[in-house]
């Protein structure tokens, strides 16, 4: 259990660092470990929609050229 909690913080520094692929594996590790931890399915999930956004996001200029 202390594992499990230890790869969620984990996983809650690199998010806040902006580092989402990182984030996915602690939590994937986590889930693992304890896979009735509601919260990090739901931050996993949450997590994953970031990682989305940052790899589909266009720079600023980018629109003007449409």
């Amino acid at each position: 259990m202390k594992e499990s909690i230890n790869w969620h913080e984990t996983a809650e520094i690199y998010s806040k660092a902006k580092m989402y692929e990182e984030a996915v594996v602690c939590y994937d590790r986590a889930i693992e470990l304890n896979p009735l931890d509601d919260v990090a399915w739901f931050r996993e999930g949450f997590t994953l929609f970031l990682l989305f956004v940052q790899m589909t996001k266009m720079p600023c200029d980018a629109w003007m050229t449409f």
